[in-house]
C-alpha cells in the first residue's frame, strides 16, 4: 500500500478617463522582467519583442512569445528556459506590425523565474535568410518549476503552439487530463490544413536512469541496488556485493575481484580480493588459500621445499577454487543450451533455463523476464494527425490522484515552422515546447483525501489575476476522493515565504525570500462527500462533487514580489471523518502575473473595466457568469463597452490586439455559429472586433440581436489575443 501526504473597482478605473484625454495614475515602472524589446537586425533599434506572460490563475498557464519586427528577416530560435522543456521553433519574415510565434503551457507546480547570459539558458535565434549572423543571448527570464508533492485530480493541462499572422492561429494542441477513478484521457488536435506528425515525451511511471525497475513504487539500479539485485527482492546477503545484477562475492570473482567491474587480470585467479598466480604465489599455490608452508615455494602450483622435494598444499575451498568452476563442460554461472554454453541469468533467449524467452520489449536478469522503466523524457506517443482532425488516447487507471510529469511536445508538418535541434521520428525538424502530463499514482488514499480543484480569483483590476502590490480575494474549491464524506469542515490559508528567483541561473531558487501577506485566512466549507466511483474503462466524465470555500481567502502581495510565477499555498482543512477528528494539508500554487509596463510594446494589459451596463462584466472564463438584472427584446442593438488599461494607462488601439468576440453559446442548445449571426452592427458583419474612442479610449461593439432566438446566452471574448472573459445576458420576444 502507498502512503500519501497530505462595481467600485468599475467607478475606481473609469475616473481615469478624463474628458480632454486620460490621467495616468501610479508610477509607470522602468522594465518589466518577463517583457524584452530586442535588436533582431542589428540595426540600432530594439524593435522586436521577447515576452514571458502567466495568463492564467490555476493550473497557471504561462504563454512564451517571440515577436519579430525586423522587417523581411526570417529566424529559428531556441529558448531552453522557457519552461521545462524549452521552447524552439521559427520567425516568419517580420513586418512593422509584428508576428511570431507563441507557446502556451500549464502547470499546477511552483514556477520560479531565473535567467543567464549564455543560449543553453536564454532565446538565441538564428537568422535564415540574411548575413545579420546569430542573435543573443537575451537575458529575458525563463521559467522552472519546482516539484512538490502536489498531487492533483480531476485536472487538465494544456499546451499548444501558436502563430500569429494578424489573427493568430493555433497549429497543434495536447490535453493531458487526468479523471479520478477512470485514467487519463489525453487529445491531440491539428488544427492545420495538412497532415502533421505529433509526439508526446514524458508521461508514464518514469525513472530519470536508464536499466532501472520498479519495486513497491520506487525505481530501483537493478545492476547494482544490493536489496533487489537483477530483480526485485533479491538480497545480496553476507559479504556479497550487486554487480551488473548478480550478487557476487568481490574476494573470489574472477570479473569482480575487491570491486564491480575490476577483473582480476590476464592469467591470474581472484583471492582474497586480489589478482594472485596460483602457479607461483606460495600463499595461494594451486588454489586460494593454499599457502606452502615456511621455506618452500610455489612451482606449476605445487609447494616445493629448498631440494626441490614437492609437498602437498594446504586444500582449497572447492567453491573458491577456479579450476572447480565448469559444468557440463561450460563455465563458472553459464548452461549448456543445445551447443551453446549460455548465462540463464542474462541471456533473453534462455532466460532462468532453456528455452524460455523474453517478450521484446522485456530485459532478461537474474533469470526472470520484466520490462524496464522507462527513462523519463523518452517518447511515449507517437500520432499522425489529419488535418482538422482530434486523436484521443485513453489510459484506462481506477487511481483516484494524479502526478504530474514533466515532458515536451514536438510537431512536425509543412504548416509547422521548423525548430532547432528538436527533429519527429521521421527526421523531420520539429516545432517543440513543454507539455506536462498527468500520470495516475496508484494506492489508497484512506477514507478521505483532498485535492485542490479549481481557484477563482477576484482582484482589484478586474483582469482575475494577482500581481505584485495587489490584494485579492480567492475562491478554493476542493475535491474529496476518499470513500468516506468530510463533515464539519473548515479551513486555514498558509503561505510561508518562499524563494521565487534563481539569480544565478544553476537552477535552484537563491533570491530573497517572497511572502504573500494573509488578511483573512479562514474560511469554512459545506461538506465534502465522498468520491461516487463507478468503474468506466474509457475515461468518460463522472459525476465530481468539488466544494468551495463559503467565504474567500483574502490575500495581498507585496510590491517587490516576483512576477510571472506562481507561489504555493497550503490550504490545511479540519473536520470529522468516520466520527473522528481528521485534519489535511493541501497544497496548490497560485500564478502571478507581472505588472504590465505601458513602455514595452507587448500588446500587454493588466486591468479590465467592463463590460459596462446594459452588459454585466466580464469575469475570466471558468469562473462563474455574471448576468444582467434584466433580459432583452431581440431585435435591439445593445453596446458592448469596457477599458483596458496597462499600470493604470488607457490602453487604445495600436497599443493592443483589440477585443474579439470568439464564441457565443445559448444555454441548453449550444454553441452557434458566429458568421450568420451577423452581430457587427456597424459593419452589418460578421467581423468580431472591438473599435477603439481615440478620444476616451473606449472599446466598444454595438452588437445586433436581430438573429438572436430568445433565450439565455453566454459569450467569449479574447482579450489581447491572450485571455478569454466570458458574460452573460438574456433576450426575449
Amino acid at each position: 500500500m502507498s502512503h500519501f501526504t497530505a462595481g467600485t473597482w468599475c467607478r475606481r478605473i473609469l475616473g481615469m478617463v478624463a474628458a480632454a484625454g486620460l490621467l495616468a495614475l501610479g508610477a509607470v515602472p522602468s522594465t518589466n522582467a518577463a517583457s524584452k524589446n530586442v535588436d533582431l537586425d542589428k540595426n540600432g533599434s530594439n524593435e522586436s519583442i521577447v515576452d514571458l506572460t502567466v495568463i492564467s490563475s490555476y493550473p497557471a498557464k504561462v504563454r512564451n512569445k517571440i515577436t519579430n519586427k525586423a522587417v523581411g528577416k526570417t529566424y529559428t530560435f531556441r529558448w531552453p528556459s522557457a519552461g521545462p522543456g524549452g521552447f524552439t521553433s521559427s520567425l516568419s519574415a517580420g513586418t512593422s506590425g509584428g508576428v511570431g510565434t507563441i507557446w502556451d503551457w500549464q502547470t499546477g507546480q511552483t514556477i520560479y523565474s531565473y535567467t543567464g547570459s549564455v543560449c543553453d539558458k536564454d532565446v538565441c535565434l538564428t537568422p535564415t535568410n540574411s548575413s545579420v549572423g546569430p542573435r543573443g543571448p537575451f537575458s529575458v527570464p525563463g521559467r522552472s518549476l519546482t516539484p512538490s508533492d502536489i498531487t492533483l485530480s480531476a485536472a487538465s493541462l494544456t499546451s499548444s503552439i501558436i502563430s500569429f499572422f494578424s489573427p493568430p492561429q493555433v497549429l497543434a494542441t495536447a490535453t493531458s487530463e487526468f479523471v479520478p477513478g477512470q485514467g487519463v484521457l489525453e487529445k491531440i488536435t491539428n488544427n492545420t490544413g495538412s497532415p502533421l506528425v505529433i509526439e508526446l515525451t514524458g508521461g508514464g511511471p518514469c525513472c530519470e536512469d536508464s536499466h532501472q525497475t520498479f519495486c513497491d513504487g520506487e525505481c530501483v539500479s537493478y545492476l547494482d541496488d544490493e536489496f533487489n539485485c537483477g530483480a526485485c527482492g533479491i538480497v545480496c546477503e553476507g559479504s556479497k556485493t550487486c554487480c551488473n545484477g548478480e550478487c557476487v562475492d568481490t574476494g573470489y570473482d574472477q570479473r569482480h575481484c575487491g570491486a564491480c567491474f575490476q577483473p582480476a587480470g590476464k592469467d591470474l585467479s581472484c583471492c582474497a580480493g586480489k589478482g594472485a598466480d596460483i602457479f607461483s604465489d606460495p600463499y595461494n599455490c594451486g588454489g586460494c588459500g593454499s599457502a606452502c608452508e615456511e621455506g618452500q615455494s610455489c612451482a606449476s602450483g605445487t609447494c616445493e621445499d629448498p631440494f626441490g622435494v614437492s609437498a602437498a598444499s594446504t586444500p582449497s575451498d572447492p567453491s573458491k577454487d577456479p579450476g572447480s568452476m565448469e559444468k557440463q563442460g561450460c563455465p563458472y554461472g553459464t548452461i549448456r543450451c543445445g551447443e551453446n554454453c549460455i548465462d540463464p541469468a542474462r541471456d533473453p533467449l534462455n532466460c532462468g533455463e532453456c528455452g524460455v524467452t523474453c517478450a521484446e520489449a522485456e530485459v532478461c536478469s537474474a533469470g526472470r523476464c520484466f520490462a524496464e522503466a522507462p527513462v523519463c523524457g523518452q517518447v511515449t506517443v507517437t500520432e499522425e494527425v489529419l488535418p482538422g482532425e482530434t486523436v484521443t488516447i485513453c489510459r484506462a487507471s481506477t487511481a483516484v490522484i494524479a502526478r504530474e510529469v514533466f515532458g515536451l511536445l514536438r510537431a512536425c508538418g509543412d504548416t509547422v515552422p521548423d525548430g532547432e535541434q528538436e527533429f519527429c521520428g521521421n527526421g523531420d525538424l520539429a516545432s517543440a515546447g513543454s507539455f506536462n502530463r498527468l500520470e495516475p499514482v496508484e494506492g489508497d488514499v484512506g477514507p478521505a483525501f483532498l485535492t485542490p480543484y479549481a481557484v477563482r480569483v477576484e482582484d482589484g483590476t478586474g483582469d482575475g489575476l494577482l500581481s505584485p502590490g495587489e490584494s485579492g480575494k480567492l475562491w478554493i474549491s476542493l475535491l474529496n476522493v476518499g470513500s468516506g464524506p468530510i463533515g464539519n469542515p473548515s479551513a486555514r490559508l498558509l503561505s510561508d515565504p518562499v524563494q521565487l528567483v534563481d539569480t544565478d541561473a544553476d537552477g535552484t531558487p537563491d533570491g530573497p525570500a517572497s511572502g504573500a501577506l494573509l488578511i483573512d485566512d479562514r474560511a469554512g466549507y459545506p461538506t465534502f462527500p465522498a468520491l461516487n466511483r463507478t468503474p468506466n474503462p474509457d475515461c468518460s466524465p463522472v459525476t465530481l462533487l468539488p466544494q468551495s470555500s463559503l467565504d474567500p481567502f483574502e490575500v495581498a502581495l507585496p510590491q517587490d514580489h516576483p512576477g510571472d510565477v506562481a507561489r504555493p499555498f497550503v490550504v490545511r482543512v479540519s473536520g470529522t471523518v468516520d466520527g473522528g477528528p481528521w485534519q489535511q494539508d493541501v497544497l496548490l500554487n497560485v500564478g502571478v502575473t507581472g505588472r504590465c509596463n505601458p513602455l514595452v510594446e507587448d500588446g500587454g494589459y493588466d486591468g479590465i473595466a467592463g463590460l459596462l451596463p446594459p452588459l454585466s462584466r466580464l469575469v475570466p472564463e471558468g469562473d462563474p457568469v455574471v448576468y444582467p438584472p434584466r433580459p432583452f427584446k431581440r431585435g435591439l442593438v445593445r453596446p458592448l463597452k469596457l477599458f483596458l488599461t496597462c499600470n493604470s494607462i488607457v490602453r487604445r488601439n495600436g497599443d493592443m490586439a483589440p477585443p474579439e468576440i470568439v464564441g457565443l453559446v445559448r444555454v441548453g442548445t449550444g454553441p452557434l455559429d458566429l458568421g450568420p449571426l451577423r452581430l457587427n452592427n456597424d459593419t452589418r458583419s460578421s467581423d468580431p472586433f472591438f473599435r477603439n474612442d481615440p478620444v476616451s479610449g473606449q472599446w466598444h461593439f454595438n452588437m445586433n440581436t436581430d438573429r438572436l432566438e430568445p433565450g439565455t446566452y453566454q459569450m467569449t471574448i479574447r482579450i489581447a489575443e491572450r485571455k478569454t472573459y466570458v458574460t452573460g445576458f438574456a433576450i426575449t420576444r
